[in-house]
């Protein structure tokens, strides 16, 4: 969805505030209840004990409570529900049936029917309407003896969890806005019977009430907070595992403080994939409902240390990086070393990474700017563990992670605002790979252009649906993209260990739709040539500054195939004047690999006299058959940027005429 915003006082911290209240006024959970539960039983409950003796209940068993007596509700809910549907399709069938002897004529109560519910589907509402009303729900709510896990839950127990987390008449009476009954989703009825709505936000509720319970305590605070940090810290290291192997992933660096002469600074993780490198932060700080319901100084005191103090160490490293031709980063518990030469990175990313989901602020870092956070209008790539969690999970590859790093980051510099959170922003890029213009998401002038992305995060919730038992399909997460090109990315991916391989991925990437298309239609009509023994067939496309060419031959030798699709290369990003080139060697004969060599070359373009004489002395190309030529005044279609007329149409009709 795309609009157009007028008017919008949103370069003000009070905007900024009431963007933060009107997220948090709807109830939901920061991350899949699966996810939370881990967080609780790993984090928390390694403190199972500590918790236990202070508050009467530990965080593995509260979160097996809560889990048992939603489950235990909503086996009563859907019985209660059944006969609620019952009475909708006796309401439904009664008005077919009347319906029928319509004309063989009906009594006073029946013409009465007829004239108040003029539908079957009018006859089914009101009978389920008076279901409704009629039939007793009070069974739902559940007690203490209702749960069914062992062992069964003490008084104690279920007294504390009520303390943590219940809503009960005395708490209502304490609120000064509805708003607040989210922090206390336990609703408690007569004889301590419970309720429970949604469980994301209650296992949301319980962690936050547990880790108010350790702050309060210095010394235990100290060493919980150390434990939380450093399992946020394995926990990203570990979804990186998922992409990138394992000597690609560093944690726990110590570097040259480049801020302190003879001192020594720490980074949390860094990801190096040559010539990408991540640098990343992870902080696990709270993110308090204070904040986010309008108090200004602690919503800034929040993000701060959530977000612009992680990015703020994680360029410290940045400037380590680029101040010396070679640094040298170690890992504090291996001694093993990451070695960074300056000129072999050609892009590097700065990511931070938090505990918690935090609301809005992570996806539109650029609103902020109000609060005098990132006020130089440099921003990292900030995600929650969760979030991070199911990227990794289902993202294509490490090429694709890192172009959705980058086409993510670039959006809070672009001229549409984006709102929607990480899910709903991946789901896009999955779908094509955030490129407004695709989705006709154009800035319009004088405007304070907005763009809502809604329901890409459906196919993440339909999986976890799946996986609960509650679908008997699972949907399929893939690319959005040709089924050729998808061939492309797989042989491409059997090739990383060579870094022209990770270029040409993350290059194409950044292709349209269209162009994707052209390329997977290139690649089948090459296959279609039968050029002559020793002979060559090409191919070549030029899109905006990326100039792509195929060489395909029958019978050429490898080594001459491969000689032969740089030298193409080559030329046509001369030709061209194309910032970038990538060359793919085809040998005809065999149908398993798509390609059998990749080459690429980048770098600005300048006249060089070698390169003007190849092009002189170049063998004229003929277009494959099947494809549309030119226009009479269009460029040609070999690259000159001449008119077709003045250029090679004149050839190519001879040589159809002498056929």
């Amino acid at each position: 969805m795309f609009k157009s915003w007028g008017d919008v006082p949103h370069d003000n911290a009070q905007f900024v505030s009431r963007m933060f209240q009107m997220h948090t006024s709807v109830v939901r959970g920061s991350a899949y209840p699966e996810q939370t539960q881990r967080e609780l039983a790993e984090i928390q409950g390694r403190f199972e004990g500590v918790f236990l003796a202070r508050v009467g209940i530990g965080p593995k068993r509260a979160s097996q409570l809560l889990t048992k007596i939603i489950q235990t509700q909503e086996a009563r809910a859907s019985e209660w529900y059944q006969g609620i549907g019952e009475a909708s399709l006796r309401g439904r069938e009664r008005w077919k049936e009347i319906h029928k002897r319509r004309r063989k004529g009906l009594n006073l109560a029946e013409i009465e029917f007829v004239r108040k519910y003029p539908t079957a589907k009018h006859a089914a509402w009101a009978e389920c309407t008076r279901a409704l009303l009629n039939t007793d729900c009070s069974f739902i709510p559940v007690s203490q003896s209702d749960i069914p896990i062992d062992p069964s839950p003490t008084m104690q127990e279920w007294q504390s969890l009520i303390r943590l987390i219940g809503c009960t008449n005395v708490d209502i009476v304490k609120m000064q806005s509805p708003v607040e009954m989210m922090k206390r989703p336990l609703f408690v009825l007569g004889g301590n019977r419970l309720l429970l709505c949604d469980l994301s936000n209650a296992l949301d509720q319980l962690w936050n009430a547990f880790d108010n319970v350790a702050q309060s305590e210095c010394d235990f605070c100290d060493v919980y907070s150390k434990w939380k940090a450093k399992w946020l810290e394995e926990e990203a290291e570990a979804h990186f595992n998922r992409l990138f192997a394992k000597e690609h992933v560093f944690r726990g660096l110590a570097y040259p403080d480049p801020d302190k002469a003879g001192g020594t600074a720490e980074l949390d993780l860094a990801v190096y994939w040559a010539p990408f490198l991540i640098l990343c932060e992870a902080k696990a700080r709270n993110f308090r409902f204070e904040s986010q319901m309008g108090d200004l100084g602690r919503l800034r005191t929040d993000l701060e240390r959530n977000l612009e103090d992680a990015f703020e160490q994680a360029r410290r490293a940045a400037r380590h990086i680029s101040s010396v031709q070679e640094a040298t980063l170690t890992e504090t518990k291996t001694g093993r070393q990451l070695v960074i030469r300056k000129d072999e990175v050609k892009k590097t990313y700065l990511m931070t990474v938090s505990l918690h989901h935090l609301s809005i602020a992570a996806t539109r870092l650029s609103a902020l700017a109000p609060l005098g956070l990132f006020q130089d209008h440099e921003y990292p790539y900030s995600t929650s563990i969760a979030d991070l969690d199911t990227i990794t999970e289902f993202c294509p590859g490490p090429d694709a992670f890192l172009h959705y790093v980058e086409r993510r980051t670039a959006l809070e510099k672009g001229p549409v605002e984006v709102l929607g959170d990480e899910l709903s922003l991946f789901g896009a890029y999955l779908q094509n790979r955030l490129r407004l213009d695709d989705l006709d998401v154009r800035p319009k002038k004088g405007m304070h252009n907005m763009a809502t992305f809604l329901g890409f995060e459906d196919k993440f919730d339909r999986v976890m649906q799946f996986r609960r038992g509650d679908r008997t399909e699972c949907p399929t997460i893939e690319f959005e993209i040709p089924i050729q090109v998808k061939r492309i990315f797989r042989e491409l991916q059997g090739r990383f260990a060579n870094q022209d391989a990770r270029w040409i991925a993350f290059s194409l990437l950044d292709l349209s739709y269209p162009a994707l298309r052209t390329l997977a239609r290139m690649f089948d009509e090459i296959r279609k040539q039968v050029p002559s023994s020793g002979k060559l067939c090409r191919n070549t496309i030029a899109l905006d500054d990326l100039v792509i060419s195929l060489i395909a031959s029958r019978d050429l030798p490898l080594d001459k195939l491969r000689q032969a699709t740089v030298h193409r290369a080559l030329l046509e990003k001369y030709r061209r004047r194309a910032k970038k080139s990538i060359g793919f060697g085809i040998h005809l004969p065999d149908s398993v690999r798509l390609f059998h060599g990749a080459v690429w070359f980048s770098g600005e373009w300048h006249q060089d006299p070698n390169m003007e004489a190849l092009i002189r002395e170049d063998v004229f190309s003929f277009p494959m058959s099947g494809s549309k030529l030119p226009g009479a005044n269009e460029p040609c279609f070999c690259g000159s940027s001449i008119k077709f007329k003045k250029c090679c149409r004149g050839r190519i009709e001879a040589a159809r005429r002498a056929e």
